[in-house]
């Protein structure tokens, strides 16, 4: 048995860290369900919230998942799609999860940053440096040529329009793109101009609105608009949770903020009452007659008839549970805040990219093509800078 703590910190509730068998599930990364129950993927396993009663159901690694620190979740009428940061995915089907690495022929390396249901029987999956679908048990594999001059492409999320186009969002290391969309007939379409993106939203004239921490975006068609806090009035230029309610507006995070947006303006923004400086909303789900919005540090909340309360998801009888390498899981802290920042460091939102790819150093440039930083195209190297070839860095010695 893991050592239990003395004591508990407001880093280590952020997390979800356990004491005496107890998890918090406070890290909040997704939610989707239906207008009976929520499941909500944290970096601490699963919950399903009975919405009528507040009735919870746990799941981690024991109950059959992938893996505990969960990127994201999707539902149809049947099953429910998790997805991990490092061991795939999971189902949730008649009662029970099961692993399902072997869903997509393709194959795929484990770590899932997006999924989204389209009805029964068709996903979308946004995996590293690719995107797959399945519909009616075919799967398809999508790969941008953008992506082939980056070590890092995560795909985040999706959205359909009524042309049968599915559309995608993510974050690129190289400042590319990660924003474009596949066609009914199976093409990948890239748009220029965002690349470091979080989520999406179709509105009801079928304009596309990408969250980004540059902003929210909208795209018309032809061209990108872009609305900082200057045009937005929100605190922040950052953009989370973006997504479409029933009636056609739209709802996104930012900071500690709940933001309703007409198209054209902020009509309101209801305070996230989080409980540390840090803390941001990072995703929400729009109910028939609720709000739900979670939160990196503090849990979920929920917005009703002009309240926003916040709803306890903590589990008193957990099981022993692994997370790898999410910080703070069985380590006593001595630096709360020093804690926080490692636990919104390996949120899928707040990578630390630029150091997660090692440099080879050479006696001689390997075989082109050859990139520099920015991406561009070259042929001749200097000894001491920095290129990209095959995905990887490379250094003339």
């Amino acid at each position: 048995m893991k050592r239990l703590f003395t004591s508990i910190t407001l880093a280590s509730l952020a997390a979800g860290v356990y004491a005496q068998n107890v998890v918090f599930h406070n890290n909040i990364q997704d939610i989707d369900g239906n207008q009976e129950s929520l499941w909500i993927a944290t970096s601490t396993g699963a919950v399903r919230l009975n919405i009528s009663d507040n009735q919870k159901d746990f799941y981690y690694s024991a109950q059959g998942l992938s893996g505990n620190n969960l990127y994201a979740v999707a539902c149809d009428d049947e099953k429910v799609y998790f997805g991990s940061s490092k061991e795939g995915l999971s189902v949730y089907s008649n009662g029970s999860i099961s692993v399902q690495n072997d869903l997509f022929k393709e194959g795929y390396n484990k770590n899932i940053y997006g999924l989204k249901c389209f009805g029964k029987n068709k996903l979308a999956v946004g995996g590293l440096l690719n995107i797959y679908t399945m519909e009616n048990g075919v799967d398809q594999k999508y790969h941008s040529e953008l992506s082939d001059l980056s070590s890092f492409v995560a795909y985040y999320d999706f959205a359909a329009d009524n042309n049968g186009n599915i559309w995608f969002c993510g974050w690129d290391l190289l400042k590319k793109s990660s924003f474009g969309y596949i066609t009914k007939d199976k093409e990948l379409v890239c748009i220029p101009g965002i690349y470091q993106s979080n989520s999406l939203a179709i509105d009801n004239e079928g304009c596309v609105w990408i969250g980004s921490e540059r902003g929210l975006y909208k795209y018309d068609g032809k061209e990108l608009t872009r609305y900082t806090s200057n045009d937005l009035g929100t605190p922040s230029d950052a953009v989370f949770g973006l997504c479409k309610t029933i009636d056609g507006r739209l709802l996104f995070g930012s900071k500690n903020n709940l933001a309703i947006f007409d198209g054209k303006k902020v009509v309101e923004q209801i305070n996230v009452p989080t409980d540390n400086s840090k803390d941001f909303v990072t995703t929400i789900f729009p109910g028939e007659d609720a709000i739900w919005v979670g939160t990196a540090l503090s849990g979920l909340f929920k917005y009703q008839d002009g309240e926003m309360t916040k709803i306890d998801l903590t589990d008193k009888n957990a099981p022993e549970i692994s997370l790898g390498e999410q910080p703070m899981i069985g380590q006593e802290s001595t630096n709360e805040q020093t804690n926080v920042d490692s636990i919104l460091s390996n949120m899928k939102f707040k990578f630390q990219l630029p150091t997660a790819i090692p440099i080879e150093k050479a006696d001689q440039a390997p075989s082109s093509p050859i990139f520099d930083l920015s991406g561009k195209k070259t042929s001749q190297v200097e000894k001491g800078k920095i290129y990209i070839q095959n995905r990887k860095k490379f250094m003339i010695k």
